[in-house]
Formats: C-alpha cells, structure tokens, sequence
C-alpha cells in the first residue's frame, strides 16, 4: 500500500504474513518545496526577487527584481555647478543617494559676465568672463574727457582767470585763480566807488587786486 507524504514523496507498507500491515517506510521521492510556498533573495540595487514552488514540489524560476532603490551603494556621482566647479554625492547603504556636496573648484566669474571700471579721465573699460570661469583682460579706455578733474589751464582766459575741470572730465568756463580779485584785463577793468562824496573808479591792477584807491576824476555817470 501506499500514501501521499511530505513534498509530492509517498510511503509504503506491506502486508505481513499473519495478515497485518506492516509499518510505513520512510517518505520517498519528495521534492525540494511546498507547492505555492514561496522564496525570496535580495537582488539588484536593494532589490528582491521571488520564485513559487510548482504543483510537482520543485522551485519555479525566479521573477524580476522589484523595488530597487536609485543606486549601487557606495557608488559616487558628480555635476557641474557655480562658475565652473562641481559637486558630488555618494549612494548609501540604503540604495539612495545622499546629499549634494558643497560646490568646490569655482571660478571667479559666471561665463559671458561683464564687469566695467573706471579709467584715464572718466572713461571706462571692460573685461569679459571665459568659459573658464575667469576673467579676461581690460579692454581699451573709452569715453574719455580732455582733462583730469581738478586740473587748470590758462585756457584763452585773462591772465587773472584760469579754467578748472570740472568731475565730469570737461573744462569748465573761465573763472578767477584762488586768492585773486578781478580780472586785468590789459588794465581796462574797472568798478564804480565812492570817496568823499564822489563816485569814481577802481582799476584792477595786473596783481589781479582791486586798487584801493577810488579815482574821483573819473565818473560813474
């Protein structure tokens, strides 16, 4: 006689000479699985895969790895960022990636940026950013006025007057030297005054100083 046992195996007994049954042999021919039993392993990036214990008592293939993380731990990653530099991160035991790094390496400038300063005589000049992440030299000085502000000149003026630069690098109009007076003016200059009662004239002398005395013989009217 026989009967189903373990995995898909069977036992067997016989009858014995005084007409009884014998015992049961052990379980023979059994597979390596419980039908639809289940097993599973790890695959993959933090993966796991299964596979079913068929009808016959034998493991079926295994399935695709499911749900795997974004990377392979301990692997690193790396991207541009800034002005030319980059950053990295590393894949943690876990299957996921970590958090960007700080941003090393970096120029002084973002590519195509300008930058302008002053030059000469309120001019300026440029310089550009490479695609290196730094800048290139100073281009010529453009925009520049005829002088230095501050700066004098005679400047067709009387010899009394000079003209001084103004901040915009431009000259300005005639206009007296420090300290003096008047104009000269080849000593034609002169202003109304008064002395006992009697208009008169000041002349500017060449000193660029009013006279001090007032010439009555002359009349303001």
């Amino acid at each position: 006689q026989t009967s189903s046992c373990g995995n898909c195996g069977y036992q067997e007994r016989y009858c014995q000479s005084n007409c009884q049954w014998g015992g049961w042999s052990g379980c023979i021919g059994q597979g390596e699985c419980s039908p639809s039993s289940q097993q599973s392993e790890s695959c993959g990036w933090c993966g796991t895969r299964y596979r079913t214990c068929s009808s016959s008592c034998w493991w079926g293939g295994w399935g695709s790895c499911q749900g795997q993380g974004a990377c392979s731990p301990y692997s690193s990653q790396s991207q541009d960022c800034g002005n030319c530099g980059s950053q990295s991160r590393s894949c943690q035991s876990n299957c996921q990636w970590g958090n960007w790094g700080s941003c090393t390496g970096q120029g002084s400038c973002s590519p195509g940026q300008q930058q302008s300063q002053g030059c000469g005589n309120c001019g300026t000049q440029w310089r550009t950013c490479g695609t290196s992440c730094s800048w290139g030299s100073w281009g010529t000085c453009g925009g520049t006025g005829p002088c230095s502000p501050g700066s004098t000149t005679p400047g067709g003026c009387d010899g009394c007057s000079q003209k001084v630069c103004t901040g915009s690098c431009q000259w300005g109009g005639c206009s007296l030297k420090p300290g003096n007076a008047c104009e000269w003016k080849s000593g034609y200059n002169h202003r109304c005054c008064w002395y006992g009662g009697n208009d008169g004239f000041q002349w500017c002398l060449s000193s660029c100083q009013w006279s001090t005395a007032c010439a009555t013989s002359y009349s303001c009217n």
